[in-house]
């Protein structure tokens, strides 16, 4: 079975550089043609909260959206996130399908500089 094309942005305002690599590590495990851009400090948007560390991340997958979708959010309480913690501002780890076999999500995130700036850096 051919594999779909997933593109993933991964983003935290917690522990970051702790975060982001236990963020990698599990995604590298979880996807082994997985490659990532450099890690980007954004400032946080729609929420109080400390500035972020986004990056994103591209592979291929056999799952099924709701399967990746699933497996995203194990990570994201694998690094530490709670609902509680969520609604405080503190992300400790987020990650969203940005792609999944050719179809676009979080349309609006398309939009922002960091996105375009990472996207481009996939590209190359």
């Amino acid at each position: 079975m051919k594999g779909k094309t997933l593109l993933i942005a991964i983003g935290t305002n917690q522990h970051c550089s702790k975060n982001m690599k236990q963020a990698k590590m599990l995604l590298c495990e979880y996807m082994e043609d997985i490659r990532f851009t450099e890690a980007m400090s954004t400032k946080a948007i729609g929420i109080r909260g400390k500035n972020f560390l986004n990056a994103l991340a591209k592979g291929t997958t056999t799952d099924s959206h709701e399967a990746v979708n699933s497996k995203l959010k194990d990570i994201e309480k694998t690094c530490g996130n709670t609902d509680e913690k969520r609604q405080k501002g503190l992300i400790e780890m987020d990650l969203d399908i940005l792609e999944y076999g050719g179809k676009r999500y979080h349309e609006k995130d398309w939009q922002r500089e960091y996105i375009v700036k990472l996207l481009k850096e996939l590209e190359k």
